[in-house]
């Protein structure tokens, strides 16, 4: 199963750390507008990206962790 983390901010990493540690899933894919600060999830085998589109595409599982403020925009950009 592939998971995509969208907005992999501080509770989006610790769901992604958590989820590589304990083997949950063939792939994780995270996203974060700053995805330079996503080095220590690529480090551990997540694969990292800005495009929203492309995780939840690519995802079976999705899960939206940004801001309430921009939940509607991400849902609306990856229809």
């Amino acid at each position: 199963m592939k998971i995509a983390i969208i907005g992999a901010g501080i509770i989006g990493s610790a769901i992604a750390k958590s989820l590589i540690k304990k083997r949950c899933g063939e792939k994780i894919i995270a996203t974060r507008r700053k995805v330079e600060k996503l080095a220590e999830l690529k480090a551990l085998g997540a694969e990292v990206t800005r495009d929203n589109k492309y995780a939840a595409r690519e995802g079976d599982v999705i899960i939206l962790t940004v801001k309430p403020r921009d939940v509607k925009s991400v849902l609306k950009e990856i229809r």
